[in-house]
């Protein structure tokens, strides 16, 4: 069976945090060290990164925009007890960061597998961002997780209202009709997903399953490797 897949932050392990906009104090936008730093994080050199930004911290212990660049460095040389506690120094600084709190909640969620504390931190982003998409499926995911089947739908059905072409939320919600044995509506999410996104492998093992489940078999262009619409 896949797994249930997070995303709104793109490109780190597995779920995507961007480098953070230069939102930051006007000492840091100036200084060379944090253009550098964030180059290096962009190029996925996360360790080079880290020391950049160590050393401008020194001279910026307060920044949001910095904290919130070591906790993803940190993340990315996989020592999340590190990059937590940058997070969290990071929203001590700016509450309302919907980036920190959503790297927040994956941690709670896949680290920690604290699904409370994670839909708290989602349910906060989608207050802070209400027309996003992404936070909305990432909520879903954690109200799916926690095992709060309404609302996690109730999320997803409302990232695919921001966003009708949103192969991510479809084939999360497939696999939630999935698990409830509700097989023609999960078929029919992982068959959208995958007209948006052939490549779509977690949609393309969970069709599978559902094909399966009817007593099927997979049309031959989806179960050849690569195989597309």
């Amino acid at each position: 069976m896949g797994k249930t897949r997070v995303l709104f932050l793109a490109g780190l392990l597995g779920i995507a945090l961007s480098v953070p906009n230069v939102r930051s104090e006007v000492g840091v936008q100036g200084k060379t060290e944090w253009k550098q730093g964030k180059q290096y994080l962009a190029a996925g050199d996360a360790g080079a990164a880290k020391l950049v930004f160590e050393s401008l911290l020194q001279q910026h212990p307060n920044d949001p925009d910095l904290l919130l660049s070591l906790a993803v460095a940190s993340l990315k040389l996989r020592d999340p007890q590190t990059a937590e506690s940058y997070a969290r120094r990071a929203l001590a600084q700016r509450p309302g960061d919907a980036e920190a709190r959503t790297l927040l909640g994956w941690m709670m969620m896949e680290v920690h597998r604290d699904y409370d504390s994670a839909v708290r931190e989602y349910s906060e982003v989608v207050r802070l961002l209400p027309g996003s998409a992404e936070a909305c499926n990432n909520l879903g995911v954690a109200l799916k997780k926690k095992g709060d089947w309404a609302p996690a739908l109730e999320s997803f059905d409302r990232a695919l209202k921001l966003r009708a072409q949103y192969p991510e939320a479809l084939s999360n919600r497939g696999w939630l009709y999935a698990e409830r044995g509700s097989w023609r509506d999960a078929r029919r999410d992982f068959e959208e997903a995958l007209k948006l996104q052939p490549d779509y492998t977690y949609a393309k093992e969970n069709l599978a399953i559902a094909y399966n489940n009817y007593g099927l078999k997979l049309p031959s262009r989806l179960a050849a490797p690569g195989g597309g619409w």
